[in-house]
């Protein structure tokens, strides 16, 4: 009998730890399974950073609400680009300013680049949160401010400010902002100009692999800026822009003032496009242009062909104009009008100056199309809008002629300057005349010297004709004044 009440109790004890245990490994089954399903800070980044959006979304909105910075920075960025969300200005603000105010600098940066994108920009906002990166020592958010001062978005126009911050960041190694203080002591912006100290900061972006430095280091070498004119050298460079993929990012808020080393003007990039990853279209009509010219290469325009038909290939409206100019004049391929003719609607359909010009010609002389001096002034005219000298100036001797316009020498004068003011050396030359004609502007002999000197300073032929002309009207201080006018118009030109 106590045998077996014994051994029943032994049996009900044995059900109940086997009940108890089979309750724990339950438990921990539970607890170690709904991790695993919801997901770590980890698992949700490495499946925003792949791409998975889906994926992110179950783990990163739960880690969020709960506060953490990280999860929050990458949920904005996802409203802000609608991956994977539709995306929404409040959600983006809201999450970005979450991450912010817990000091993620990164997040702050985000947020002011978002301001600062916006249509209108928010540049007071802008400046509050890149303010906030920065004193957190986040580069990137320092070189923007640069941007800012020197561009005198939100914020008066102060070079000496933008160098400040340029060089706050470049200290710290940030690519970007070595480049654009290149570019402050290239074109004499704050500092007194400086190409040694352009080239030692374009060096130290380029050896960390930043494209547009290299480009610009080859254009000093193949123009002779600060350094001897080495062909061999520009290629070089040009070379190794062209071989890497050179990333400009808008969503990253990388700011790049730019070089179009071909003009020497400044690139809005201005082109800011979201993540875009190319090839450096830029160096590669740089290339075409030497081989097409034979600097520093034996020439070769099938060779010069293939480097713009790469660039073209990518969009570049000015490789698409120079691949036009091949067709039209049988270089490096056989004479074909209607691509050239193609090529150079390519080029216009972006609003490319040259373009315009190019198929003006084409009506000029009835290159493949039939002779209209309407159509062609009409493309002239679309051209000289678009800033390109060579139509400011041809425009400007259609209306001094009548020719598919109607005469009018104000007209002749206006497009005429507007070339002149590029460095056209023709337009400076006839603009020189027309002001001591009095023809389409006031007389006035030492605006007459001054543009015929310039074009004469250039090599003109008929420049240097006309110049004794012009000084016989001016005593010698005012040939000086003109003199002195014309070193400064062509200091500005130079910056």
């Amino acid at each position: 009998m106590i045998f077996s009440e014994t051994s029943n109790v032994i049996r009900v004890n044995g059900s109940c730890r086997l009940l108890n245990t089979c309750i724990v490994l339950l438990c921990i089954a539970f607890f170690s399974i709904v991790p695993a399903m919801a997901g770590t800070l980890e698992d949700g980044l490495a499946a925003f950073n792949r791409g998975d959006y889906d994926k992110a979304l179950q783990i990163l909105p739960d880690l969020a609400a709960q506060g953490n910075a990280e999860a929050q920075n990458k949920l904005a960025s996802m409203y802000e680009h609608g991956w994977g969300v539709t995306a929404s200005y409040e959600e983006t603000i809201k999450w970005y300013t979450r991450a912010a105010q817990q000091n993620d600098a990164e997040a702050a940066y985000h947020l002011a680049n978002f301001y600062k994108n916006v249509i209108p920009p928010e540049y007071d906002d802008a400046m509050k949160w890149f303010l906030k990166a920065a004193d957190q020592g986040y580069g990137l958010a320092q070189n923007n401010i640069g941007v800012l001062y020197q561009l005198g978005q939100g914020v008066p126009q102060d070079y000496v400010e933008a160098i400040k911050w340029y060089l706050k960041a470049s200290n710290q190694g940030i690519a970007i902002a070595q480049d654009n203080l290149g570019i402050m002591y290239e074109q004499g912006l704050g500092v007194p100009q400086d190409y040694a100290q352009a080239m030692k900061w374009y060096r130290k972006a380029a050896d960390q692999g930043y494209g547009p430095s290299q480009i610009q280091i080859g254009y000093m070498y193949q123009q002779g800026i600060g350094v001897p004119k080495d062909f061999a050298e520009a290629k070089k460079w040009y070379l190794k822009a062209s071989d890497q993929r050179a990333v400009q990012s808008n969503s990253s808020g990388k700011f790049y003032l730019g070089h179009d080393v071909l003009q020497n003007d400044t690139d809005s990039v201005a082109s800011y496009s979201n993540e875009a990853q190319l090839n450096s279209s830029q160096s590669q009509t740089n290339l075409g242009v030497m081989y097409e010219r034979g600097q520093g290469v034996p020439q070769n325009y099938a060779e010069a062909v293939k480097w713009y038909r790469l660039a073209a290939n990518q969009g570049n409206p000015k490789a698409m104009t120079y691949l036009g100019n091949m067709y039209s004049q049988g270089h490096g391929v056989p004479k074909n009008n209607d691509a050239a003719m193609e090529w150079y609607q390519k080029a216009a359909s972006q609003g490319y100056g040259d373009a315009y010009d190019a198929i003006a010609m084409l009506y000029e002389n009835g290159s493949g199309v039939s002779k209209d001096y309407e159509e062609a002034a009409k493309w002239f005219q679309l051209g000289a809008k678009a800033g390109s000298a060579h139509a400011q100036s041809y425009l400007g001797f259609l209306y001094s002629i009548g020719q598919g316009v109607s005469k009018d020498d104000g007209q002749s004068a206006y497009w005429g300057q507007e070339a002149a003011k590029q460095g056209d050396a023709t337009a400076q030359d006839n603009i020189g005349v027309m002001y001591g004609d009095g023809r389409g502007v006031p007389q006035d002999w030492v605006k007459s010297y001054m543009w015929i000197s310039l074009a004469a300073d250039q090599g003109l032929a008929q420049a240097k004709q006309d110049l004794p002309m012009a000084a016989s009207h001016l005593t010698p201080a005012q040939q000086e004044d003109a003199r002195q006018q014309a070193a400064a118009i062509k200091s500005a030109a130079s910056q």
